[in-house]
């Protein structure tokens, strides 16, 4: 089994040699965009405002299916569970969206391009990655992980980083 995503970072400080105390990084959208994660983190609306934003943005982004789209942000807004059946495609729709991804990505040259239906797998599965993650977020770590979940979903990343930052 093959896996693109990793899991969220946690905070911890540490002391450098000169006596200044750092913050090491704690999700993955702080190695991308620390102002923003920090917002996200001290935010005071809610997880449920900033996860909706993020996967609407996501699935927009990635064009994917409303037959599919729909109930999980429908579940996401309305903060209930989605069903496990529904679930269970989600789940393997990213994992098939992963798998042609890394395929493609591992069967390039050296000089290849990845090619426009890889990139589509892998803007697929992320935007899938940011709605499950959207539907069990819980804090505002797990938010941030949406979030950089649903900016990789995205060819725009800016446009979608404004989208759904006005949600924080």
């Amino acid at each position: 089994m093959r896996f693109v995503t990793s899991p969220a970072y946690t905070s911890s400080n540490s002391m450098t040699r000169d006596g200044l105390l750092e913050e090491v990084m704690r999700t993955r959208l702080h190695s991308k965009y620390p102002v923003v994660a920090e917002q996200i983190l001290a935010s005071r609306r809610t997880v449920r405002n900033i996860v909706t934003a993020a996967a609407r943005v996501a699935v927009r982004n990635a064009g994917l299916d409303p037959s599919l789209a729909g109930p999980a942000i429908a579940a996401i807004e309305r903060g209930v569970p989605l069903d496990p059946g529904f679930r269970k495609r989600l789940q393997d729709l990213k994992r098939e969206s992963d798998n042609t991804y890394l395929d493609a990505q591992d069967a390039l040259g050296p000089t290849e391009a990845l090619s426009p239906t890889a990139l589509a797998a892998f803007r697929r599965a992320r935007a899938i990655a940011a709605l499950l993650g959207a539907l069990d977020s819980t804090s505002s770590t797990q938010a941030a992980e949406v979030v950089y979940e649903a900016l990789a979903s995205s060819d725009d990343e800016e446009k979608a980083l404004v989208t759904i930052t006005k949600a924080t």
